[in-house]
């Protein structure tokens, strides 16, 4: 399927190395995997392309190192995390950290999931999606981190809209513009002329 050229696009980065980064375009049910990192470089590179000019905000796993894991995993863990950090500030567009369990519990409360089941962000991202078209994104196992990053994009593309202007209901939501001043700054970006709503 073809890029959309209008409408919003909202993108979901997991963080990390094995993570990956999915643009997601509600309007038009589309979604593009932009990298699975097995490298800094795919990483660095992935999320650059991620970041075009005409996303609306990006959500990016807000995770740590567990206890469990050893000294060089969490300080490796923790440079890709602020690799991505840096791209994100880099680039202007508005971005907020979202908790695993926020993302999931919102997930399974959309497709109506049992508490009981194991959450599964490939089998939720192909029935969200509802087109064939995409399943190779989400065929193995190891496309796990592809499925947190649309689920992650998805619940920003769902919950974003949702903003009014001065909200403190949202959680970390708030950090974020309300959905018209996105509206707003993307329009800015993309040099077009910006709507006066009355």
């Amino acid at each position: 399927m073809t890029e959309p050229t209008h409408g919003h696009k909202f993108v979901g980065i997991d963080p990390g190395l094995s993570g990956a980064a999915v643009v997601y375009s509600p309007s038009d049910n589309w979604i593009t995997r932009q990298a699975r990192f097995k490298t800094p470089d795919d990483l660095v590179e992935g999320i650059a392309r991620a970041l075009t000019m005409d996303v609306t905000c990006v959500v990016i796993e807000h995770v740590h190192s567990m206890r469990s894991d050893g000294r060089k995993s969490a300080f490796s863990f923790g440079s890709y995390y602020g690799m991505a950090i840096g791209l994100l500030k880099l680039s202007g567009i508005p971005y907020i950290e979202c908790a695993p369990v926020r993302w999931m519990n919102f997930i399974r409360k959309k497709l109506e999931w049992s508490w009981d089941e194991e959450f599964d962000s490939r089998e939720a991202s192909k029935q969200i999606l509802k087109k064939g078209e995409y399943n190779h994104f989400f065929k193995y196992k190891s496309d796990h981190n592809t499925g947190d990053a649309f689920c992650l994009a998805y619940w920003l593309a769902e919950n974003s809209q949702l903003m009014p202007a001065n909200s403190n209901k949202m959680g970390n939501l708030e950090k974020l513009p309300c959905f018209h001043d996105l509206e707003k700054m993307r329009a800015e970006r993309l040099g077009q002329e910006v709507a006066v709503v009355k």
